[in-house]
């Protein structure tokens, strides 16, 4: 269809725009309608609730129609998320313009969680120019078959014209092949960890993408002089692209090969066999582009300059290498040019704001806030979770009963969230209506959230379960029912301050260890009743907190515990061997972050450690050696801005 308004279909693309980031939803128009129908459902259960609002719902109603009406009365071209943000309608014979490709293959690369850097290289490696069709508007059509930019060569017949036609659609099907080839194929070796966001990971799937025949070997096996490196190999040319057009070095020269782990006749087109699925590299490199979003931090990897606009000559400022910066925004494309295959990233240098070239970053911490711990909470919860089925609700003032929520709302996929004692708050109350969450549990009695709350909560059609007991420990001990399970250890923690069972609660997630609470003296009749059946324990905090009483009433029992909870923090990262790459930070007096954030960092599969507002504890220093990425829980009032450089100073 043609579009019979072209005011509207401009209101249509910016509404598209607002909509995606917001929601960052890889089908627009499907997610949007249900996010829409979930706002009308909160606008209508609240209405009781509103007082000398009309105008303001009104307001809420008008938005959502004008939305529901720009989605679907505009009478015109189907418009994707990709379309909307790249500026390019897909019509057949029409090229789009070298930096909409790249806004494309950078988009479609994140969407499917692929480095851009590595799709931009493979599309530069299959057509060096990025065009879908000739001169004469025809589709590009290699020797061999292959169409497009993405140079497709297999494919269901019923896909032969849109992969001709449709550049986006080409585009697509390319990164989705990446990405199947390297998180679903179990025939091709794997590297160090298998992270995506390290760009000699990508190896074999690159390999994959061009098929892993013999003229793909890494080793050239077939020499009737020496096996060496085979440099013409698909892959091998693809990361060549890597540095020479991208600037961006990896370390795949290093990766070290014997002829014996690749199977195949020379005279054979079958496929190799790897007799090696894993390779390990020292100090992978990070992809540029992938994770980086607002509020991240980067630092310069050489001396650059700030650009005033996303493009060059509009100088703001020098930039020394090493320099931190942080994110405020999207990737953006280059205004001007015509050849620039990076992105410009939006960053703040000291006072000032400019961009810089993707390919002089290096992304090293994240800081995950909000104005109020409520917003914290739901920020974490936005990180972390796309839509979930249920979401464990505690009260942001009080700590007790949900200390030991860490391990069950991790085996249940769940956030955390934060409310007041008597009031659904209503971040909250939004974040829980974005997740579609179908219930809720409360953790701890009426006294830590009542039931008015609870009754907010069934008014929005949730499911409401509550985890109580007659105290804090009676309360851990249901919440270790609820999670359940055979576990081989438990967790046990001091129930009157929060800093050590938090700060072990990662690792208690993952595991699916229960934290059990006591006093610090004796062992409730309520724990070792749930501690039956259990033969290790590992308890938290030195003697000061919880005595010799309780330990020698535990069977085989391990103490992990510092001079105060800053080290014991520590000494439950060194203590039980966590990885150290990714670690997660929080206000060591704050509870709400932390309890928040150790869902998260359990999802990570990263260790939680305590700082100050305004001093990382030298325990730290001595004892981190193998950061990559850091993560700050909570805004400025929680850790202070101007610990970051510290933080960037633990980077190995």
């Amino acid at each position: 269809m043609k579009v019979q308004n072209t005011f509207l279909f401009n209101i249509h693309i910016v509404l598209l725009k607002v909509l995606y980031f917001l929601n960052k939803m890889a089908n627009l128009y499907y997610d949007t309608i249900i996010l829409i129908l979930k706002n009308v459902r909160f606008c209508y259960s609240s209405i009781s609730d509103i007082k000398l609002g009309g105008p303001k719902l009104k307001v809420k109603i008008l938005i959502m129609l004008a939305t529901i009406f720009a989605l679907l009365t505009i009478k015109g071209i189907t418009v994707s998320a990709t379309e909307s943000i790249c500026g390019y309608t897909v019509e057949k014979g029409k090229n789009p313009t070298f930096q909409q490709v790249n806004c494309m293959l950078t988009t479609l690369a994140k969407e499917y969680v692929v480095p851009p850097e590595i799709v931009k290289a493979v599309a530069t490696q299959e057509k060096g120019n990025w065009k879908q069709f000739d001169e004469n508007g025809e589709t590009i059509i290699s020797e061999d078959g292959g169409i497009g930019i993405m140079q497709i060569t297999s494919y269901p017949p019923e896909q032969k014209d849109r992969l001709k036609y449709d550049a986006i659609f080409n585009i697509e099907q390319g990164v989705k092949r990446l990405a199947s080839n390297f998180y679903s194929r179990t025939d091709i070796p794997k590297i160090n960890n298998h992270s995506p966001e390290k760009l000699e990971s990508w190896y074999f799937a690159v390999m994959a993408y061009n098929g892993i025949k013999p003229v793909n070997s890494p080793l050239t096996k077939c020499s009737k002089t020496d096996i060496s490196r085979n440099k013409n190999a698909y892959q091998e040319e693809v990361f060549n692209k890597l540095e020479g057009v991208y600037e961006i070095s990896t370390k795949i020269d290093l990766l070290s090969f014997d002829p014996e782990e690749f199977q195949y006749s020379c005279t054979s087109s079958e496929n190799i066999t790897f007799k090696n699925l894993q390779y390990e590299l020292v100090s992978l490199t990070n992809s540029k582009e992938l994770y980086t979003n607002e509020n991240d931090y980067v630092e310069a990897t050489v001396n650059t300059r700030l650009q005033n606009l996303p493009s060059t000559g509009n100088v703001v400022k020098d930039i020394q290498e090493n320099s931190v910066l942080t994110v405020r925004g999207l990737l953006e494309y280059d205004i001007n040019s015509v050849a620039n295959r990076f992105n410009w990233v939006p960053v703040k240098a000291g006072s000032q704001q400019g961009y810089i070239a993707s390919k002089y970053i290096n992304r090293i911490g994240t800081r995950i806030a909000g104005k109020d711990r409520f917003e914290t909470a739901v920020q974490i919860s936005k990180k972390g979770w796309d839509s979930t089925e249920t979401v464990l609700l505690a009260t942001a003032y009080n700590f007790p009963d949900a200390l030991s929520g860490g391990p069950l709302a991790y085996k249940l996929d769940a956030p955390i969230l934060l409310t007041q004692n008597n009031e659904l708050n209503e971040k909250t109350m939004n974040e829980i209506v974005r997740l579609g969450a179908k219930k809720v549990i409360v953790l701890g009695g009426s006294g830590a959230i009542n039931e008015k709350v609870a009754n907010k909560l069934r008014n929005l059609n949730l499911q409401v379960e509550r985890i109580s007991g007659k105290d804090r420990y009676e309360t851990s001990v249901a919440i270790a029912k609820k999670l359940g399970g055979n576990p081989k250890k438990a967790i046990i923690a001091y129930g009157q301050n929060f800093p050590d069972a938090l700060a072990i609660a990662p690792y208690a997630a993952r595991h699916g260890y229960p934290i059990l609470l006591t006093d610090g003296q004796t062992i409730s009749t309520s724990v070792k009743q749930s501690l039956t059946g259990i033969n290790e324990t590992i308890i938290v905090g030195g003697t000061g907190v919880i005595g010799f009483n309780v330990e020698k009433n535990l069977k085989n029992s391990t103490r992990l515990s510092g001079k105060e909870r800053f080290s014991t923090a520590i000494e439950i990262l060194n203590g039980l061997s966590l990885s150290q790459e990714e670690i997660f930070f929080t206000d060591g007096y704050n509870y709400a972050d932390a309890l928040t954030g150790s869902v998260l960092a359990a999802k990570y599969n990263a260790p939680l450690l305590l700082v100050e507002n305004k001093k990382i504890p030298s325990v730290i220093s001595g004892k981190v050696k193998e950061l990559e990425h850091f993560n700050l829980l909570g805004g400025n009032g929680a850790i202070n801005e101007s610990l970051v450089p510290s933080f960037q100073s633990l980077i190995n």
